[in-house]
């Protein structure tokens, strides 16, 4: 799966702006896909969608549901350009993933880098029925300093191959957002965070102190 000819650019001398490495689904929306056999039915979610697209040859629908505080999320990146260096980094294919970022970034002024599904390795456990697209970050090392790169994303597995530099996300499925209680401030602690993050010469003794993944997946037998 992983095609290594995906690369990222070199930056220019002295750049040392914190890489954060983003995956979109479930970090600042979700999305339910139709389903043919049962339609809409089968989407748990109690409130309506955001936005409605579609999708590939056959227009499939797809249903999107904004985290709150996703647009400030964002803005927030749009705004302290010279700081970080925001990278879409997802399991979706291309097709999929331009269609969220028409809503989160249509005049592309926030991602200058995208990575998709070619740019994952497959983890696969056929006796626990485990079929995962894993990221690697370190694949980036001889453009990037591991030492000042994130990666931001709901699902553990993702952490596998570079455990020091994961930053775990409280996953958004809107399951139980009913659009009529309190909102969820979680990106807004993100942001703060990541704040923290960028002060520190090398994140990842800042990840390990906080979150300490490397072990959370050794308790889980994934490493």
């Amino acid at each position: 799966m992983q095609d290594p000819s995906v690369v990222l650019p070199q930056r220019q001398p002295g750049d040392n702006r914190l890489t954060v490495f983003i995956e979109l689904d479930d970090t600042v929306l979700h999305t339910f896909i139709y389903d043919e056999n049962f339609g809409f039915m089968s989407d748990p979610h109690p409130r309506e969608p955001e936005h409605v697209l579609h999708f590939g040859d056959k227009r499939i629908p797809i249903r999107v549901y904004m985290r709150a505080y996703a647009h400030e999320f964002l803005q927030f990146f749009k705004d302290n350009k010279h700081i970080y260096e925001p990278i879409v980094y997802t399991a979706g294919v291309p097709g999929y993933t331009e269609l969220l970022l028409d809503i989160l970034d249509p005049k592309r002024e926030i991602f200058e880098h995208k990575l998709y599904q070619n740019a994952c390795y497959v983890f696969e456990k056929k006796d626990e029925d485990i079929y995962q697209l894993v990221k690697d970050v370190s694949r980036f090392k001889a453009t990037r300093d591991m030492r000042r790169c994130v990666l931001l994303d709901p699902n553990p597995l993702n952490f596998m191959l570079t455990p020091e530099n994961g930053l775990p996300v409280i996953p958004y499925t809107a399951e139980i957002d009913s659009g009529k209680g309190p909102k969820d401030d979680y990106l807004l602690g993100m942001i703060e965070q990541i704040k923290d993050l960028e002060k520190s010469e090398d994140t990842r003794a800042y990840l390990r102190e906080n979150y300490n993944v490397r072990q959370i997946l050794k308790n889980a037998r994934l490493l």
